[in-house]
Order: C-alpha cells, then sequence, then structure tokens
C-alpha cells in the first residue's frame, strides 16, 4: 500500500480508490512475539504523515531499468528515510521532554536524523555511536550540533549505553526501531 501511495504522490500511478484503504482499526506489532508490545495504527501513521514538515514529506519514485522502481530516500536533507522517524518522535514529546534533551544510538543514519531533527526543535542531542563509526557519517552528526558519545561496536553495547546515560541525564531515549513514533 505505502508503494502504491509513493507512486500516486510521483504521478506515476493513480490514487488508491477510497475503498482500498485499510481501516482505522489496523495495527501492525511493533516488536512481534514480546508481550505487551506497542501497536502502531494506521490513525497514528496518517497522523504522523500529515504532520511532516514539506522537505521531509515527499520523495520521489523513479522507474528503473523498466522492472522496477527507486524510491530516492536519499534526496532527504539527511541522506536516509531516518529522518521521518525522528522528526514524529521529536514532535510528539512534550515541551518538557524537548527541554531535557534527546538521546539516540546508531551507526549514522538514525543518528544524523535525530541529530537534524533536534536542531530543528532546537532540543540538544546526543548520540551514542561505535568508535569506528565512518568519518562522513560521524561528521554529519556532530554538523547538527550534536554531542557524539563513541562505544564498542555492538548494537547491543550502543542500545546499553544509551539507556545507561538517559537514565542518567533524563534524556528521552530515542531508538532507531522498535518505537511506536519512529516507526509511524
Amino acid at each position: 500500500r505505502s508503494g502504491t501511495a509513493a507512486l500516486a504522490l510521483s504521478g506515476l500511478l493513480p490514487a488508491p480508490h477510497s475503498g482500498d484503504a485499510m481501516a482505522d482499526n489496523v495495527t501492525l506489532p511493533v516488536a512481534a512475539g514480546e508481550p505487551g508490545a506497542s501497536l502502531v495504527t494506521l490513525a497514528s501513521i496518517e497522523a504522523a504523515a500529515a504532520a511532516l514538515p514539506d522537505q521531509f514529506r515527499h520523495t520521489p519514485v523513479i522507474p528503473w531499468d523498466g522492472e522496477a522502481w527507486l524510491k530516492l530516500e536519499s534526496i532527504q536533507p539527511t541522506g536516509s528515510f531516518k529522518i521521518r522517524g525522528a522528526w514524529t518522535k521529536l514532535s510528539r514529546l512534550t515541551p518538557d521532554g524537548r527541554a531535557r534533551g534527546v538521546i539516540a544510538y546508531s551507526s549514522g543514519n538514525h543518528g544524523i536524523a535525530v541529530a537534524h531533527a533536534a536542531r530543528l526543535c532546537g532540543t540538544a542531542a546526543t548520540v551514542v555511536v561505535p568508535a569506528n563509526t565512518p568519518g562522513p557519517k560521524a561528521g554529519a552528526i556532530l554538523l547538527e550540533g550534536a554531542t557524539l558519545v563513541p562505544c564498542a561496536a555492538g548494537s547491543e553495547e550502543r542500545r546499553l549505553l544509551a539507556e545507561s546515560v538517559a537514565a542518567e541525564t533524563g534524556q528521552v531515549l530515542i531508538p532507531p526501531y522498535n518505537d511506536a513514533d519512529v516507526i509511524a
């Protein structure tokens, strides 16, 4: 469905008919198999899409080699689709949450997106990254004004350190996935 909607927005296909829409009560699990996992509803996804600034909303879809379509997420301001989830999470924080600042863990794209969205919201950001993060990724995070915290290379190590820093500082944790607002 989202691919069809993207093609409709690009003008390459007609928009889906209203009867094609999913029911409002359709939910998607955030973490399949985890008891009590939050659910993402279609209404939440639609609200997130409607609240996106224009510069994050539309991504062209172009034909490629006559057999495939390319969705040009690389032209987003941060170079990936991750900006939409980061923006949605930050925009849904309370004023107190934004004032406390945010922390993310990432090997690149999510960290860049959180740093960019935080800068636009006037919120301080910290990003836990692997010590061996490529220079362009680390540089992009720093250019957005975030603080880098290097750690061991494993994703579990990044998550644990970010959770620990968030508990100590009161910063709001913005995970790269498994978060209803980031997914929406």
